[in-house]
């Protein structure tokens, strides 16, 4: 009896993560196919990274301050020398990392979709499967004349960049639980705390491009929740607290890659600048930049027009402020030397502008199971939706059929 109860909980089990193993499926096809079956050597930076990690293994580079993922990788293949074996783990440490992502973002959309218990699992898949796929709308300028769809926008989906994409559910798990703190959800306790401080520190070892937006929007929500609810200044330092190791971790990792150099892919040293607009200047003139940002954020820009009560949504308002601190970062900042054409500073965007389209889905889904109706606006909303979700199938598909990213 308690056999055939424990294969109906499996059964059901299986039943109820069915889509998250099919998509795994589909994942793992994807990534094998570009990391082994394409007809050439596909454009991405996982041979640079594949080579680092056989430089570390043969004593020629040491391992980068963001060490993470040369270290994971060399410890699932056993510190091979061997590109096989190498690619092998990379295929596995990629699919497993953006099904993580996937499933992250199911747990954040359970958490603030208001829907009948009946339809709220169905919710839930659809809005993380939209976010999996959803893209910049092709504009005219950058697609059809540069032939272009990632270089010049704001892309919410990366295939290319290992780093990336293992840092990427890390910097939504990182989201999720600060956001849980900002609103009251779950109290800011030691133990919560000691769970940012960890979080932090994972992003910053993988690539520290999220953390760099990250500190100071929190430290802007905390120092403002400190203003309006008057909490204690004892109470603040405690609550930022992780944000100050953040700093010291950043402030640390940046002097070993541009100071000493450590771990640096060139031999040439590099440093931080300020030049206004260079990354985007040039992939298209710079008058053409807000044409670019609009076709890349059409829904958020939007949903903000119609609905302006979005900006009052925790985890939108959030979401935007993070993203605002990422787009000051990448028109403002550059590395100099060698890094220059890197562009390190545009990172950050991919995360920020993926959870502006994920807690934007969840208020317009929100919004609608409230008040179930279809007026012009939530139409025309999800017609955009549906364009920057048809964008990211569109833009996987280029790069698989030309082998190139950008």
């Amino acid at each position: 009896m308690f056999s055939i109860i424990k294969n109906k909980s499996l059964v059901n089990k299986f039943k109820s993560n069915i889509d998250t193993l099919l998509l795994f499926f589909v994942i793992l096809s994807i990534y094998s196919y570009i990391v082994y079956f394409s007809s050439k050597r596909i454009d991405a930076d996982f041979y640079a990274h594949v080579e680092h990690i056989i430089n570390i293994n043969q004593g020629i580079k040491s391992y980068p301050p963001n060490f993470f993922f040369y270290f994971i990788a060399n410890l699932l293949s056993f510190f091979t020398s061997n590109r096989f074996f190498l690619y092998i783990v990379l295929i596995l440490l990629l699919s497993v990392s953006t099904i993580f992502k996937y499933i992250i973002t199911k747990r954040i959309v359970s958490d603030y979709i208001f829907a009948d218990p009946l339809f709220k699992r169905k919710f839930v898949i659809l809005i993380s499967f939209i976010c999996f796929f959803i893209y910049a709308i092709p504009d005219p300028f950058l697609f059809f004349i540069h032939k272009r769809m990632y270089l010049g926008k704001i892309a919410p989906v990366v295939w290319h960049n290992s780093t990336s994409i293992l840092l990427f559910p890390f910097a939504l798990l990182l989201f999720w639980k600060q956001l849980q703190l900002i609103i009251g959800k779950h109290k800011n306790t030691t133990k919560n705390i000691l769970t940012i401080v960890f979080l932090i520190f994972l992003n910053i070892i993988i690539k520290p491009s999220f953390i760099f937006v990250f500190i100071p929007a929190t430290f802007l929500i905390l120092v403002q929740s400190f203003l309006i609810k008057k909490i204690k200044f004892r109470e603040l330092l405690f609550r930022i607290s992780p944000l100050l190791f953040g700093l010291l971790l950043i402030i640390l990792s940046s002097s070993l890659i541009y100071l000493f150099q450590y771990g640096s892919f060139q031999a040439e040293s590099s440093s931080i600048s300020i030049n206004l607009f260079f990354i985007y200047k040039l992939f298209s003139p710079l008058v053409y930049f807000p044409v670019a940002l609009l076709f890349s954020l059409f829904l958020p820009i939007l949903s903000i027009v119609f609905y302006p009560n979005i900006l009052k949504f925790k985890p939108f308002s959030y979401a935007f402020i993070l993203f605002v601190f990422s787009i000051l970062i990448a028109v403002v900042f550059v590395e100099s030397g060698p890094r220059l054409y890197h562009l390190n500073f545009l990172w950050q965007n991919i995360f920020t502008s993926y959870l502006l389209f994920l807690t934007n889905l969840i208020f317009l889904f929100n919004n609608y199971n409230k008040n179930l109706k279809f007026d012009y606006k939530f139409i025309i909303l999800m017609m955009l939706m549906f364009c920057h979700f048809i964008s990211g199938f569109l833009y996987l598909f280029k790069y698989l059929l030309t082998e190139n990213y950008h």
